[in-house]
């Protein structure tokens, strides 16, 4: 049976190899009158480039006719354009989601540094997990923590006292950088309740991280204007005030000379654009002056 059917499919091949190019006519006649009405010339060459060009133009034409009409919403897995706006508003929501969480995470490492004195960690990495997590279900107000705390950093009072002489060598290896260029209007005064040097340049001046750290505030006071507090190794906090612009969100970990906000004029201050800079070490005020020579 095996043998005979190979015969058979042979001989077919073969059939249609001679006939190829054989031309056959088609003819369609009145049956009444038998007056030929129509007249083809064929072959199976013929018919076989017909029927593939059709199949091809009529994919093409399908094609076409999804991509480009609305038709393509009756093609099963195919929606509709309303549900397909709103898959790219989720599509969007969902990303900005992620974005929000990477954000927030990384404030909450930060955070975790703050508290537990390493702000200071060339990698990321260095960070245990399990120990982060662990913090935050400890800690589930930690944000109110840290605007608390820039509240009492703002909200310093008249009884503040420099630096005893005693408590200085403490942060003698404390090398940082100038936050700005310009010259220096006022020094600290703490009589006055001036607990920081002012520099005075000109609009958008940038404004720079002193030392490497981790911004704990970042919006706008009312006395000091658009405010940037970081915080940095060795219970050590810098204050940025009166700025235009800030460039750096909470929870951000700058380096040092890094630009973090634009020299301005905000807040209730009347001296023109300057920049309003104070150095905190434990809670005392230091001079700035002492540690940091401002070029012009």
């Amino acid at each position: 049976m095996k043998r005979l059917k190979q015969l058979t499919l042979k001989e077919l091949w073969q059939k249609v190899k001679r006939n190829w190019k054989v031309q056959y006519r088609f003819v369609v006649k009145n049956v009444d009158t038998h007056e030929e009405k129509l007249t083809f010339r064929l072959s199976l060459q013929r018919i076989f480039v017909v029927v593939t060009l059709s199949a091809i133009a009529l994919i093409a034409i399908t094609a076409m006719l999804i991509a480009f009409t609305p038709l393509r919403v009756y093609v099963p897995g195919y929606t509709t354009p309303d549900e397909y706006k709103k898959y790219k508003k989720l599509a969007r929501e969902v990303e900005n989601i992620d974005k929000q969480i990477s954000v927030n995470q990384q404030y909450i490492n930060n955070l975790y540094r703050i508290l537990n004195d390493e702000i200071i960690v060339e990698n990321e990495e260095n960070i245990p997990t399990n120990k982060v997590e662990k913090k935050e279900l400890t800690k589930p107000d930690a944000r109110d923590w840290i605007e608390t705390e820039s509240e009492k950093i703002l909200n310093r009072g008249k009884n503040s006292t420099p630096l005893p002489i005693n408590q200085r060598a403490s942060i003698e290896t404390f090398n940082p950088c100038s936050p700005a260029h310009g010259i220096v209007t006022a020094t600290l005064d703490i009589q006055k309740n001036h607990y920081g040097i002012d520099i005075k340049n000109t609009k958008d001046e940038l404004v720079h991280a002193i030392d490497k750290g981790v911004v704990i505030f970042s919006g706008y006071e009312p006395e000091g204007g658009n405010t940037i507090i970081i915080q940095h190794p060795g219970n050590i906090i810098s204050i940025y005030q009166r700025n235009s612009v800030l460039l750096k969100t909470a929870g951000t970990q700058v380096e040092v000379g890094e630009p973090v906000a634009k020299m301005g004029n905000s807040g209730t201050s009347e001296q023109g654009i300057h920049l309003h800079f104070e150095l905190w070490y434990e809670g005392t005020p230091l001079n700035p002056s002492d540690f940091i020579f401002i070029e012009k």
